[in-house]
């Protein structure tokens, strides 16, 4: 449970560290040397987040440089272009003028072709220098656009890192509520107040089906019973309550004595053991404690012992008078 506590812990650190990363002004970023936050238990996580974030800003800043080059070619190619274009208007003005003369003989068809030659190439360099303004502010829109493609795929990794965080952090606590389930199913409770008398071994961690024992239970406030076998031809006249006189085998009654006791229970149904039936009866102990020398012991279960099941009186002379009567009976019949 604990480990699950931590990671639960863990994670949320980490949403906490994204969402702090995530909250971060581009603009600031590009003029901070670098970023810092205050150590944490996610050190690692937080340096590989931060890492990623400081690869950008430097894929920012050496774009940023390429953008202002670009720009300072910009100007030059505008001071160029400024400058052929003061030079074709003045060339436009002379050819102008040198018409007149060139009509009056004075300039020659020759000096005239160099003046024409020269304002159309000034004418040349000025489109020229547009051509290669125009493909570095196209180069600069490219450059702009790798800025924003670099910020969207930071975001987009940063983002579905959060995302898995979430969802990682959304199974844990699953998995610590089915745990916080189990918990409450922890401890077993007796209807009775006892002590454990035996345990199925190889329960860590394992499941219980319904209806399987795992433990065995002998109550302390309740009467202790033995479990005795009747002979089916000596049950006829054993009654619910008749007395018994219980001779413990671990304690010879001759030295210790016996212990009283009463028919609990007569079940119904026999079984047979070595080829002869017998009915199981329980027999209530009086007494939960024997006397030795004076001091009191207490019976313990798993005790094996003899009964004497008392369930009629008799004066002593019938049983002399008894085999007599059944001799007489016996010799007065004729095959």
């Amino acid at each position: 449970m604990s480990i699950i506590e931590n990671n639960i812990e863990s994670c949320q650190k980490n949403l906490q560290m994204l969402s702090r990363i995530t909250d971060i002004d581009y603009n600031k970023l590009l003029k901070t040397d670098f970023v810092k936050f205050e150590k944490t238990n996610n050190e690692i996580e937080e340096k590989v987040a931060i890492g990623k974030l400081i690869k950008l800003r430097d894929t920012v800043n050496q774009i940023e440089g390429d953008i202002e080059l670009i720009r300072s070619s910009i100007n030059e190619n505008q001071t160029k272009k400024k400058q052929y274009e003061t030079e074709k208007n003045y060339l436009n003005t002379v050819l102008v003028k040198n018409n007149k003369i060139l009509k009056s003989g004075a300039l020659s068809e020759v000096e005239m072709s160099e003046i024409k030659k020269n304002f159309d190439s000034a004418i040349l360099s000025v489109e020229y220098e547009q051509n290669k303004i125009e493909s570095l502010l196209k180069n600069i829109k490219v450059k702009e656009n790798l800025i924003t493609h670099e910020i969207d795929l930071y975001n987009l990794e940063i983002n579905t890192q959060v995302y898995n965080e979430k969802l990682r952090l959304n199974d844990l606590k699953i998995q610590r509520n089915i745990l916080n389930d189990r918990l409450k199913h922890e401890y077993v409770f007796s209807n009775f107040t006892g002590y454990i008398d035996d345990i199925e071994k190889g329960l860590n961690y394992g499941f219980i089906e319904a209806g399987d024992d795992f433990a065995k239970i002998v109550p302390s406030n309740e009467s202790l019973l033995l479990d005795v076998l009747i002979p089916v031809r000596d049950s006829g006249f054993i009654s619910k309550g008749d007395k018994a006189v219980i001779k413990l085998d671990s304690y010879p009654y001759t030295r210790y004595g016996v212990i009283y006791g009463k028919v609990k229970h007569i079940f119904t149904d026999s079984k047979v053991i070595d080829g002869e039936s017998y009915f199981s009866i329980y027999i209530e102990l009086l007494s939960k404690n024997i006397n030795i020398d004076h001091k009191s012991f207490e019976l313990k279960t798993g005790l094996t012992a003899s009964v004497d099941i008392l369930n009629g009186k008799r004066r002593i002379i019938y049983y002399f008078i008894e085999p007599i009567i059944d001799n007489i009976k016996n010799s007065l019949k004729e095959r």
